[in-house]
């Protein structure tokens, strides 16, 4: 589910990044499967989710997944996954989705033992700084083995105005007291 305010709305997958057999990047297959789903519908569509096989690619395969995606969807918005554990590595991976035209980044809290709002709230507001594109907050505690409490997530939202669209992948969160 994605909750949104500000410039995304619709329908917006996420996509599997496509590889030949010999485990180069097929980006003829990405071009048609972003096309395909623009024309199927698709208001925005995802590259590079933490998912997939974001972290398996280089910083050049990346870069090349980025351009593609753009120069296929065209006038469609395409947000990138940049999360890392590294908050300057997430802000350099932002860049690289900023440069080519990303219309957003998504970007996973990362993992620290023991989870602390503090750093959590630094990391976003870190890289809200950093890159002046708007971000999704994924909350992904399958990946990210962070569990973002909704009153962490409002304030998140509230705190860090970059912050446009929240995608929760978890159970639904806890109850809170405030709202966004």
């Amino acid at each position: 589910m994605i909750l949104v305010r500000g410039p995304f709305t619709g329908l917006i997958p996420s996509l599997p990044t496509p590889f030949r057999d010999d485990e180069s990047l097929d980006l003829d297959s990405l071009d048609r499967l972003i096309r395909f789903d623009i024309a199927a519908g698709a208001d925005a569509v995802t590259v590079l989710g933490p998912l997939g096989e974001a972290n398996r690619l280089t910083d050049a395969e990346r870069s090349s997944v980025i351009r593609a995606a753009v120069a296929a969807a065209g006038h469609v918005p395409v947000i990138v996954g940049t999360s890392h554990p590294g908050t300057s590595a997430s802000i350099a991976l932002a860049r690289q989705a900023f440069a080519p035209g990303a219309a957003a980044i998504m970007v996973t809290p990362p993992a620290h033992s023991p989870p602390s709002e503090r750093i959590i709230v630094e990391y976003f507001e870190r890289i809200a700084a950093g890159v002046a594109l708007p971000i999704v907050l994924q909350d992904e505690p399958a990946v990210s083995q962070v569990h973002l409490a909704l009153d962490l997530i409002l304030r998140l939202a509230r705190e860090v105005p970059s912050i446009t669209a929240i995608k929760a992948e978890a159970l639904p969160s806890r109850t809170c007291s405030s709202a966004w």
